[in-house]
C-alpha cells in the first residue's frame, strides 16, 4: 500500500525467522504508535498478534482481531486480510472454539489461492 511507511514486508519476515526477535521489535514499535496513521497503526498491530502466536501468546478475545480483519477486509491487500482470516482462527483455537477456528483456517486458505492464481 503506497500510503504505508512501515516496512512491513520486513518485519514479516523477522517475524517468521525469529518470532522473538520479531516480537521484541514490534513492541519497541508500538512505543511509538500514535505519531503513526491509521493503517499503519493497524499494520503494527496485525504485526504484533502474528508475533504473539508465533511465540504462542494466547488470545482470549476476538474483539481485536475483530477489529483488525474489519479494517483489513476494506482497506488492506490481500495477504493483510489472509492474515486476519488466519489469526482469527487462531483466536478462536484459543478460545476452545475449535469449529469455528477451522472455519476461519479454511477462510484464510481459500483466500491464499485465489492470489496465487
Amino acid at each position: 500500500n503506497n500510503h504505508s511507511t512501515l516496512p512491513f514486508e520486513q518485519i514479516d519476515e523477522e517475524i517468521e525467522a525469529s518470532p522473538e526477535a520479531g516480537l521484541e521489535h514490534v513492541k519497541f514499535l508500538m512505543k511509538s504508535i500514535d505519531k503513526h496513521n491509521q493503517h499503519v497503526r493497524m499494520q503494527l498491530k496485525l504485526l504484533l498478534y502474528k508475533a504473539e502466536d508465533k511465540c504462542y501468546v494466547p488470545h482470549h478475545s476476538d474483539s481485536l482481531i475483530s477489529a483488525l480483519r474489519d479494517y483489513f477486509e476494506e482497506h488492506g491487500n490481500g495477504y493483510e486480510k489472509t492474515l486476519t482470516y488466519y489469526y482469527t482462527g487462531c483466536t478462536y483455537r484459543d478460545m476452545g472454539d475449535y469449529p469455528l477456528a477451522a472455519t476461519w483456517i479454511d477462510k484464510a486458505e481459500a483466500a491464499m489461492e485465489s492470489q496465487s492464481m
